[in-house]
């Protein structure tokens, strides 16, 4: 049920937006050939989202800066991280 304030919807679409990071966070995926260029773009954004999300895992955030420091990115930092 949803209450008047829509922050049922608002729970429910964070839990999704949680598990499809934290889903790309652990894959092994390599990139090949031309997909490259994107998959790596994808990458990158997608370890900037996990270090500006708070509610996922500080550890988990902590873990996308160091990604994206080792490569020379900076993190969406919202001072936690």
């Amino acid at each position: 049920m949803i209450d008047a304030s829509g922050t049922d919807d608002v729970a429910r679409y964070n839990q999704v937006c949680n598990a499809i990071l934290l889903s790309s966070a652990s894959s092994n995926e390599q990139p090949q050939g031309r997909r490259f260029s994107r998959r790596a773009a994808a990458e990158n954004t997608m370890h900037k989202c996990i270090t500006a999300v708070r509610s996922l895992p500080m550890e988990l955030r902590l873990n996308s800066k160091r990604w994206l420091e080792e490569r020379g990115l900076e993190a969406l930092n919202d001072g936690d991280v």
